[in-house]
Order: structure tokens, then sequence, then C-alpha cells
């Protein structure tokens, strides 16, 4: 995200945006001048004089906003190519501008004053460019907002390790039936869990059966609780896949409203 918001602001500097809107604004207050210039030697009235000037600097700011939208909007573009020839995720800049306009949506109002464009015109051109370089919106390799992680906590003197989801706890994870490490799994799990979320992932995707310890996500099982992990989460097996899949939704419905506040369009590239 930091190397998405310096790639912007390098965007500006390269592509002279400043002194292109710098050179703008004097053009415009020369002909602001002559406009008044001509309205003093014509002996207009003093409050027709002021009108004008009003009028003036009404239009100059339109001017002024307009250019200064089209320089953010090549900004956003460019940052994200350049981030496409580097070793960082130009994904960073997206999960940003959702998060900024999860703060600002309210305060923008459109008008001549507007210097940028709406976030979320800005989210729904960035992930159109990044579906044309057949970038991944993967979000979670990019910021820890609704990604599933690994915590560990002591049980009588032993550490367990749980999958936790924005501090919501999924399961507590026992080593698997073949000697597999708890963390190990645990991580399985939480990869599969990121790429299932990141994959646009909906509310009727996941199920469970009636007295089946699995929880289904796209009609395929996606988790099969053993009876070591319903031993640690002191539930009975078919109960805990429950318990996972209601928490699992829970995490969707969030992320669906988050998403809900911005425009969306497809965002999974062609593959």
């Amino acid at each position: 995200e930091l190397a998405g918001v310096l790639a912007h602001e390098i965007a500006h500097d390269a592509h002279h945006h400043m002194i292109a809107l710098i050179r703008e604004q004097s053009k415009l207050q020369n002909q602001m001048a002559i406009v008044l210039l001509a309205a003093i030697i014509g002996k207009m009235p003093g409050q027709d004089v002021g009108n004008i000037y009003v009028g003036a600097q009404l239009v100059q700011m339109a001017k002024l906003s307009t250019y200064g939208i089209k320089a953010e909007t090549d900004a956003d573009r460019t940052a994200v190519d350049y981030l496409s020839k580097t070793n960082y995720s130009p994904v960073g800049l997206l999960t940003f501008l959702e998060r900024l306009s999860a703060t600002t949506q309210i305060y923008e109002i459109p008008g001549i004053t507007q210097t940028h464009p709406f976030t979320a015109e800005r989210r729904t051109a960035m992930i159109a460019r990044l579906n044309e370089l057949k970038i991944p919106i993967a979000r979670r390799r990019v910021s820890n907002n609704g990604k599933a992680m690994l915590k560990t906590e002591k049980v009588d003197e032993e550490d367990v390790v749980k999958v936790v989801i924005d501090e919501k706890v999924l399961m507590k994870v026992a080593d698997g039936p073949n000697g597999q490490p708890a963390a190990e799994r645990a991580q399985q799990i939480a990869d599969k869990l990121n790429e299932l979320l990141d994959g646009n992932v909906q509310l009727k995707d996941i199920k469970t059966k009636t007295g089946e310890p699995v929880v289904i996500a796209r009609d395929k099982p996606f988790l099969r609780i053993t009876e070591a992990d319903a031993a640690l989460n002191n539930q009975e097996a078919p109960d805990l896949a429950r318990s996972v899949a209601t928490t699992l939704k829970s995490v969707i419905w969030k992320q669906m409203m988050d998403l809900a506040m911005i425009p969306s369009e497809k965002e999974k590239p062609e593959k």
C-alpha cells in the first residue's frame, strides 16, 4: 500500500502535473484580468464588475477542478503500470483506496471544488486496469483486512494454534491424522480460506450437511473436521463444522457490505 501511494506521487512528478497546473492557473488568471480590465474600461457599474469577477473565479475553479481530476486519474493508472514492473503488488493501491473510501465517501461532494475523482470511480478504473494487465486481485496478499491468520494460545501449558479472521476465531487446529503438525495444517487451512475469500465467494457457496463434519464451499469439501479438532474445541465434529461455516459466512457478509459501499465490477481476471 505504501509503495502504491509513493508510485502515485512519483507519477504526478514524472508527468509534470503540478507544473501544468500552475501554467493552467496562470493562463486563466491572465484571461480573468483581461475581462476585468475590459469591464473597467467600459465603465461598467461596480456591482456588475464584481459579479464578473466572481463568475470568472468560478469558471477558473471549474477548469482547474477538471484538470485535477484528470491528473489524479492519470497518476492512478500510471502507478499501477509502474508497480506491475516491480516486486510490489499494485493491488496494494486498490486496498488503500477501498479503505480510504470507507472513511471519506460521505464527504465527497461533486462540484467545481472537487479536485479528485470520486474514490468509487478510482477503484472501478483501477480494477479495470488490473484486469487488463491480468493481475489477480488478491487483496489478502497485501492487506491483513479480512485475512485468515494464525494465533497461538496456551492451553494446559501447551501451545494451541487457532485460525482467526478479523479477531474472530474460526477454530483451534489439532495435529493432522497422519502426524502433520498443527501449525502446518492450520497454515494450509488459512491459505485455502484466503484464496477462497479472494475468489469472490458468496454466502450461498458455504454449506454443511446434517451430521457430517465437513464444511462445503462451492459444492466441494473444503474443510474436514477431525475428532481431534472437535475435542480441542469442546464440540462435536458436525457442530464444529457448522460453527466454522457460520463464522465464515459472517466474514463473507462483512466483505460484501464493505465492497457494496463502492460500485463494483467483475474483479476476477480471465484465465
